[in-house]
């Protein structure tokens, strides 16, 4: 994995969730948005991002155009531990699966959670009703240098940051929500505005559509890999951002009955262009690559343990009590 690819694989956890959060209501007839949590309780987030696009870098004898085409697939865990009653929410934020592939790896395909041990990395926070978050941190041991991550993927959390006022049909409200990228040297910040598009009724319960937009314009940002707390298999990678642009809108849905995201779907335009270079073992190589791409962003929440996280055995045997005919190929 060149280290263009790995910034830009970092840069993408980072980015698919930052500020899906409304901040602020206006007045007219509203509809309260409010996070509910109940203890015990376990949600499931089912991510896909893919990424299409080029990567451009200069060489001594000219531009050298390469294809991005690469996906990302992960499950993410959110449990409830416990709820305090001044409405203050514990839970635990894990990766169950991260799945990349396609160009980026030659066509190949790798499991992150397995190659870094990132199961045994859960992130704690506790959360109230409007989506605050009081506290954050994550467990250290071997393998904690990917820690920033884990924090970064939990932005897709599915719990909004909820305004402190019911907001009418049609309201915008913006915010500003700065991306969880801790290797920069300064705060880059994504720019959000939102929409209270509608109240739809589906299977049974209420749920709000949100719009929203999202613009990211930074220039000359440092980054420097080491900051993180290690080398990622004695890699450092030290850049600029000369120029890091995003731009896309999305849909939200939110269940006002349970209190919590079902889904996002977003589109966005990404401009990345870096300079700097990457450490093997002491040995340096300078690039300078410009990488234009337009990602896809599918996010799903359930409470039901995806078929992906389940053992063969227990599929297939649910596959053979919803057919038990299946697999009969007797002809009696």
């Amino acid at each position: 994995m060149r280290w263009k690819n790995l910034v830009g694989f970092i840069g993408v956890l980072g980015i698919v969730g930052s500020g899906i959060f409304p901040a602020a209501a206006e007045t007219g007839e509203t509809y309260e948005l409010k996070n509910k949590f109940t203890a015990g309780e376990k949600i499931y987030l089912n991510l896909v991002v893919k990424d299409q696009g080029v990567s451009t870098e200069q060489t001594k004898t000219g531009p050298v155009d390469t294809a991005i085409d690469h996906t990302m697939e992960a499950v993410v865990s959110f449990q409830i531990t416990n709820v305090e009653q001044a409405g203050w929410a514990e839970m635990q934020i894990g990766y169950e699966s991260l799945m990349i592939s396609g160009v980026m790896l030659s066509g190949g395909t790798q499991n992150l959670v397995d190659k870094f041990g990132l199961r045994d990395q859960p992130v704690l926070i506790k959360m109230n009703s409007l989506g605050e978050v009081d506290e954050m941190k994550s467990g250290g041991g071997p393998g904690s240098r990917l820690k920033e991550v884990m924090r970064s993927t939990t932005r897709q959390m599915p719990f909004l940051k909820c305004p402190a006022e019911p907001v009418p049909l049609g309201c915008t409200w913006r915010e500003q929500q700065q991306i969880p990228y801790s290797a920069a040297a300064r705060p880059m910040i994504a720019n959000i505005t939102y929409t209270l598009e509608k109240i739809e009724e589906e299977g049974g319960e209420k749920v709000a559509v949100i719009q929203s937009e999202l613009q990211i314009d930074e220039q000359d940002v440092p980054v420097d890999s080491s900051r993180l707390g290690g080398n990622l298999d004695n890699i450092i990678v030290q850049f600029t951002f000369k120029e890091f642009k995003i731009q896309g809108g999305g849909q939200i849905r939110f269940s006002l009955d349970r209190g919590r995201i079902l889904s996002v779907e977003s589109k966005q335009e990404v401009l990345e262009h870096l300079t700097g270079s990457m450490d093997i073992s002491q040995t340096s190589f300078d690039q300078d690559v410009i990488q234009k791409t337009s990602r896809t962003i599918h996010a799903v929440f359930t409470d039901q343990i995806p078929d992906s996280l389940k053992p063969d055995t227990e599929v297939k045997t649910s596959e053979t009590t919803a057919d038990p005919g299946k697999n009969d190929e007797s002809g009696e």
